[in-house]
């Protein structure tokens, strides 16, 4: 399979997008796959059109026999909407260009009641062309069986293993709607600034401890 990336634009000589369920959130749709105005042997399969600040990154959320129905929420260290992927999607999400990292909030999290331990991802943001994979949550790295499906891991993947991801899934091609998204994110501000606030604390606690033991923090 060949690649094709420009300015943004991801186009392959297979089509791999297929028909399925986007999740509920607000903040995304489907990106229709159509043919390549400048080569008829490609598909588009998605555009992003990022400003000078910006720009895209690819995420591919493959299904398999673990995934359930919460998508993993993208955010930036500003607390911004970047996107959102359930399981069986892919997107050019536009993050920007001075992010070092970024945070996968598992949606469940942003709709549990305030008070509640929570989790998230700080994925560090690969250079380009590389991306993001996500994989649906499993206890001991896969040795105690799936969790609840409700949970994701996020790992930063190489262009070439993000294409072969592409060509052995079907996924459905999503498109950031950023204004709707930071609005749902925003009638959840307080619950959002908590989860966030609950990792930072956890990373404090894991740097003491390094110091306490004599390693560096």
């Amino acid at each position: 399979m060949n690649g094709y990336r420009r300015l943004g634009l991801l186009a392959m000589s297979l089509a791999v997008a297929g028909c399925g369920t986007h999740g509920t959130l607000p903040g995304m749709a489907p990106y229709a796959p159509r043919a390549h105005a400048e080569d008829p042997a490609l598909v588009e399969l998605s555009r992003a059109e990022p400003r000078d600040d910006m720009r895209a990154l690819l995420v591919v959320y493959p299904r398999d026999a673990c995934s359930g129905s919460a998508s993993a929420v993208f955010v930036d260290e500003d607390l911004r909407f970047l996107g959102a992927l359930g399981p069986g999607t892919a997107a050019l999400l536009e993050v920007p260009r001075r992010a070092s990292t970024v945070f996968a909030i598992p949606s469940i999290e942003l709709t549990a009641s305030r008070g509640t331990s929570s989790t998230l991802d700080r994925v560090d943001v690969p250079q380009e062309p590389d991306g993001i994979r996500l994989a649906s949550w499993r206890p001991s790295g896969g040795a105690g069986g799936c969790g609840n499906g409700q949970y994701t891991d996020a790992f930063v993947a190489s262009k070439e293993e993000l294409e072969a991801l592409l060509a052995e899934n079907v996924v459905t091609w999503l498109a950031a709607q950023r204004g709707e998204g930071q609005a749902w994110l925003d009638s959840r501000r307080e619950r959002l600034e908590e989860v966030v606030a609950n990792h930072h604390a956890w990373r404090a606690r894991v740097r003491l401890q390094r110091v306490l033991w004599g390693g560096t923090p």
